[in-house]
């Protein structure tokens, strides 16, 4: 018998490398280190799973037709905002999570619960391993791209227990040694650590720390025009960083109230320096230096009361302040696709942005669940945000249910309102320096069946409609495929989409 609290309500729900309550492991760790992939990145494993699709190159997936940063990820309770290593690959070819550090993941594809706000396609939530009671151990490992080591234990008499993990990736050793000069040199490392103790019975605190860096390197001479008949030379520096902090207190209030309290920091830095030019007379194609940074102070805290076997109730609220600032310039003298000399006038081309911007963000919510029989669960959440530099005042109703039509078969369906704001550090110098967007609103309705097959099978089939509205102009390159530095391109454009719909039946 589970508490009220814990069954999955809301349809859309994968339990990955871990069970939760009346729903099947959709993917176990065998299963995942077995996928073929680059990077061992869980991010790209749980592609074959129904709704999500990305490309070849990135770790970045998109939720049943959605962008890809309409999905949440969080890590043990913390929004982690730049989760990719190689960023200058499609945005990111693999996560600053190492997979061998992963306890289970939550993935929710659609109506997911007031808890969860600002984003409008899903949630993947990561929960790190627990260290081996009472135990002390320490690996380390080679992959084709990337060694790691890792340790964890205990102290304090069992009370406490810490894990650490390292990984470094090695692409740029190996170019080195294979003396490919003229190949891009791109290198990335990551550090997590854990710690936790239990202060007394019911209380127990945890302190996590991640950091990750990147570094993107080129230098090497380049041929264009007729006959590869002229000489250029294209040079890149690019550095990303993420570093964050957080400490969590867990409390539990006799046997039916839980508060969760979390103070968290974090830093997101961005450099990138790019140039092509004539080797003749040292006239550049283009030259482009863009930094990008900005910092986060974070307060969260939840509520749970199970007041009855009948009923649950939830409450929080997530206070964020941010600080940003960034500077761009831009100098494109003609199309660094078409070397011949421009006539109609369109180059050279100079854009230029340098400004601070600080803010805050609240969201709070109240939610309620409710047993009325005992094969009925209901589920009503109302959930409210703020942004101060987007001028954003949002509220987002949503709904949930589950009927167990008998022991084996489950029919769940949801609806709600999700909004998505814009981020701080988020302006282009193409769109204005001031232009912030209002948050985007998708409306989503999700019904699915779920059959118990026996022997561990089981059978589920979704159904959905999600409706986008209020969408901001975005980005894109009409030509594709990867280029380091877009904004320098002639097929660099603004869309100004008006609305989408997305629908789809899903068998799994």
């Amino acid at each position: 018998e589970f508490r009220l609290e814990e069954l999955v309500v809301a349809p859309g729900h994968f339990a990955i490398m871990g069970m939760a309550p009346g729903t099947h492991t959709a993917m176990s760790r065998m299963e995942i280190e077995s996928v073929p992939q680059f990077g061992e990145d869980i991010f790209r494993a749980v592609n074959r799973l129904p709704g999500l699709s990305s490309s070849d190159y990135s770790a970045h997936f998109s939720i049943r037709g959605g962008r890809s940063d309409e999905t949440l990820i969080l890590l043990d309770g913390l929004e982690i905002y730049e989760p990719y290593h190689l960023k200058d690959y499609s945005d990111g070819a693999i996560s600053i999570v190492d997979a061998e550090t992963i306890g289970g993941v939550e993935l929710m594809t659609g109506g997911f619960p007031a808890q969860y706000g600002n984003r409008t396609s899903g949630v993947f939530s990561i929960r790190s391993r627990d260290p081996v009671p009472e135990q002390s151990r320490y690996s380390v490992g080679l992959s084709l791209v990337n060694a790691r080591g890792m340790a964890e234990g205990t102290f304090g008499g069992g009370k406490g227990s810490w894990f650490l993990s390292a990984r470094r990736g090695y692409l740029d050793l190996i170019l080195d040694l294979l003396k490919q000069i003229d190949l891009p040199s791109p290198s990335y490392y990551d550090v997590f650590g854990k710690a936790s103790y239990r202060l007394a019975p019911g209380h127990e605190l945890s302190v996590d720390v991640l950091h990750a860096r990147d570094k993107y390197t080129f230098d090497a001479p380049s041929t264009t025009g007729v006959n590869d008949s002229i000489q250029t030379r294209e040079l890149a520096n690019n550095r990303y960083g993420n570093s964050y902090v957080w400490g969590n207190l867990r409390s539990f209030l006799g046997d039916r109230a839980e508060v969760n309290t979390m103070v968290s920091a974090g830093w997101v830095t961005t450099s990138r320096d790019g140039t092509e030019y004539y080797q003749a007379d040292g006239q550049p194609i283009y030259a482009l230096e863009n930094t990008r940074d900005f910092n986060v102070l974070g307060f969260k805290q939840d509520w749970r009361w199970d007041w009855s076997r009948f009923l649950a109730l939830r409450a929080g609220v997530d206070l964020r302040r941010f600080d940003a600032k960034y500077a761009f310039t831009n100098l494109v003298n003609q199309n660094p696709d078409d070397p011949t000399p421009d006539t109609t006038g369109f180059y050279p081309q100079q854009t230029e942005l340098e400004l601070k911007r600080q803010g805050t963000t609240l969201g709070s919510y109240v939610s309620a669940r409710i047993a009325p029989v005992d094969v009925l669960t209901v589920e009503a959440g109302l959930r409210y945000d703020r942004s101060s530099y987007t001028r954003d005042r949002d509220l987002s109703p949503r709904f949930n249910a589950m009927l167990s039509l008998s022991d084996a078969t489950r029919l769940r369906a949801g609806w709600g309102y999700f909004r998505q704001m814009q981020p701080i550090a988020s302006l282009e110098a193409f769109q204005g320096p001031e232009t912030y967007f209002p948050s985007e609103l998708s409306e989503q309705i999700t019904v699915g069946l779920e059959q118990d097959l026996g022997r561990g099978g089981v059978l589920r089939v979704e159904g959905y409609l999600k409706r986008g509205s209020d969408l901001r102009p975005v980005f894109r390159t009409w030509k594709g495929g990867l280029d380091v530095f877009p904004e320098t391109g002639e097929d660099w454009i603004l869309v100004h989409p008006d609305s989408s719909r997305s629908r789809g039946i899903e068998v799994y």
